[in-house]
């Protein structure tokens, strides 16, 4: 048993000494600025969506006025991960006086996400031109695929 320590040793530096801490993953490539006492993201850390494709109607068929809108969200920095979960709010204004605000969470998939947003409108008349929506990042992370077997035989 003794002589297990000697070689044992030696082994497990070597094999140590083979991982590579320089390799930049996604959680160890933050780095702590001294002066500003902020966390520094790597590139690897930053997404950047673009908004494209909004289309918005007004529905005023019912007895309350609606929107309906669409617009995609689509990654411009085409990174490793081609799905990521994103988190964002959506403000809805009138006339630059805010109607609603709401917070959405979705993947994206190939690097693209398609939204739909629906609001009651507070009186019938207003136009689609008044109508502005922005929307603003919380947060992101990657997604894994995912596979899920059934251990129950198929019926």
């Amino acid at each position: 048993m003794l002589n297990y320590k000697y070689i044992a040793t030696p082994l497990a530096v070597l094999f140590l000494n083979g991982c590579d801490d320089n390799t930049e993953h996604f959680f160890n490539s933050m780095k702590l600025n001294s002066e500003t006492n902020q966390v520094e993201y790597s590139k690897l850390h930053r997404m950047s969506l673009n908004i494209s494709d909004m289309t918005k109607s007004i529905d005023e068929s019912g007895f309350s006025p609606s929107l309906n809108a669409t617009f995609s969200l689509t990654n411009t920095q085409i990174g490793a991960w081609p799905q990521a979960w994103v988190a964002f709010t959506i403000n809805i204004s009138i006339k630059d006086k805010l109607l609603g605000t709401m917070t959405r969470s979705d993947s994206l998939h190939e690097h693209s996400l398609k939204v739909s947003v629906n609001q009651l409108l507070p009186k019938f008349g207003i136009k689609k031109e008044d109508i502005h929506i922005d929307v603003s990042p919380i947060s992101w992370m990657p997604t894994y695929p995912l596979t899920i077997i059934s251990s129950r035989p198929s019926q």
